[in-house]
């Protein structure tokens, strides 16, 4: 998660909106995989509840659709809504979060009686974190240690066309033909817990009295504790993710991409940077990166973000 959480003197409400890309990994009816690189929008919200305590809100979209082999064509859609409460005391923050996804994946075939699966996955997740930072000059640290529990139901629905009769042709449709049709249904349940620790540091140089540019960069670690590494990668990790930035009075909000691994364990690189448009608005970018990984996962994100 791309988290970049220092100390706290003062907060407004902030509003952002991002359009970005990330990598999925999907697992193919012929037992392979294929990389989709669906792209969507977000929307987020963070309102200042008083002195020490913030609250957060974002939606996301995602979709994705590919030819595979010219045998079938394959569609993803991802809708993700999260929302998370955080409290500051001192350098400390400590926040919890919960989000819930609906990924639906369908596979349909090319030929005039073809086949058909269709996947849908709803996602929850439930998250906890502590986070210690620092702001000297223009420069500021921090350090956090979070966890996240994932529960999941997988329902699949796959519709078997059988040709059969004389002269068939299931290409050109000639012949006399007759079609069975089987349905298969599928049900499962799941759930994983994984910890995550994860160092970062950011550095701001003014231009003006209230313009600047923020970068910055982080590292994570991720560990699966317990539950099935293969799927996390076919129904996906945690999907919502904010990223925060605080600095003398600002507050900038963007939904964020989280990446998904089938790894036990994983690192990721992330970047960051700010730049102040006024002093209420701002343009964003962040990208990560997946290290030490079976997946060579990459992401990108661009938004603005408005303080009022």
């Amino acid at each position: 998660m791309l988290l970049l959480c220092w100390a706290k003197p003062s907060l407004a409400n902030s509003v952002g909106i991002s359009y970005g890309q990330q990598d999925y990994q999907v697992s193919l009816p012929t037992n392979s995989n294929v990389s989709l690189k669906p792209v969507g929008s977000a929307v987020s919200l963070t309102l200042d509840l008083g002195t020490d305590w913030l609250v957060d809100f974002d939606y996301q979209q995602w979709a994705d659709e590919q030819s595979v082999n010219n045998q079938f064509d394959l569609t993803l859609d991802i809708k993700t809504f999260g929302s998370g409460l955080t409290y500051f005391l001192n350098d400390w923050s400590f926040s919890t979060s919960y989000s819930r996804s609906e990924i639906d994946t369908d596979y349909s075939g090319k030929r005039r009686v073809a086949n058909s699966l269709t996947e849908n996955i709803t996602a929850s997740s439930i998250g906890g974190s502590v986070a210690y930072g620092q702001a000297i000059d223009n420069w500021f640290y921090s350090a956090l240690f979070s966890g996240l529990y994932s529960s999941w139901d997988f329902d699949k629905l796959e519709v078997i066309n059988n040709l059969s009769g004389s002269g068939s042709n299931s290409d050109s449709g000639s012949g006399s033909d007759n079609v069975s049709i089987l349905i298969r249904e599928e049900k499962s349940a799941g759930n994983s817990t994984s910890l995550s620790a994860s160092i970062s540091l950011a550095h701001f140089w003014p231009i003006t009295a209230h313009r600047g540019i923020l970068l910055g960069g982080l590292f994570s670690w991720h560990y699966l504790l317990a539950g099935d590494a293969v799927l996390i990668s076919r129904n996906g990790r945690n999907f919502s993710s904010v990223s925060r930035n605080i600095y003398d009075q600002r507050a900038q909000s963007n939904a964020a991409l989280n990446t998904i691994s089938g790894d036990d364990s994983y690192g990721q690189v992330s970047f960051y940077v700010s730049y102040d448009l006024t002093s209420s608005l701002s343009i964003e970018f962040d990208s990560s990166v997946n290290v030490a990984s079976d997946y060579n996962v990459r992401t990108w994100s661009i938004g603005l973000g408005y303080l009022f």
